[in-house]
């Protein structure tokens, strides 16, 4: 029922960006393309080009529109890696080719948070090249993106 109740959050802040006017212009991911990220990644060890043609096309469903956007927020869940599970978000500034991660237990579980987000930071250039955003003027190479920690309100109810 959460996971439910995230993705419809999400949802409406995918329907708020469409009709905001502001001039960032953002989408979001929901919970399906991070867990589908980490179990492509961890079965291919890290390699895109082993993903086959379904896994490709359920990333680019996501990914194709992005080169319309400037930011992308992507919710982002560690399940069961040692500690409850534990919601993040982060967020792909695509024209910096940069991840900013929010979280808001930044010490408890820093190394696993930094694994997650390391396994988006590795595949995102490659489909950025497999979906040909240099047509739209970015450029992407085989390096990862660049992550950052950004500060955010703590919790301290752990």
């Amino acid at each position: 029922m959460f996971l439910a109740a995230m993705d419809l959050a999400f949802y409406y802040l995918r329907k708020k960006a469409t009709y905001d006017s502001g001039s960032i212009k953002w989408t979001t991911t929901d919970f399906l393309f991070d867990r589908f990220l980490v179990s492509g990644f961890q079965e291919h060890k890290g390699q895109w080009s082993k993903f086959d043609k379904n896994q490709r096309s359920f990333v680019w469903k996501y990914a194709k529109t992005w080169g319309n956007y400037d930011r992308v927020l992507m919710p982002m869940l560690l399940i069961n890696e040692g500690f409850e599970n534990h919601w993040f978000l982060a967020e792909l500034v695509i024209d910096e080719g940069v991840i900013f991660v929010y979280d808001s237990f930044y010490s408890h579980g820093f190394g696993l948070i930094k694994e997650h987000v390391e396994m988006f930071s590795k595949l995102l250039p490659f489909v950025f090249q497999e979906i040909k955003f240099q047509d739209k003027g970015l450029v992407f190479g085989k390096e990862p993106f660049k992550l950052t920690w950004k500060s955010c309100p703590s919790q301290k109810n752990r």
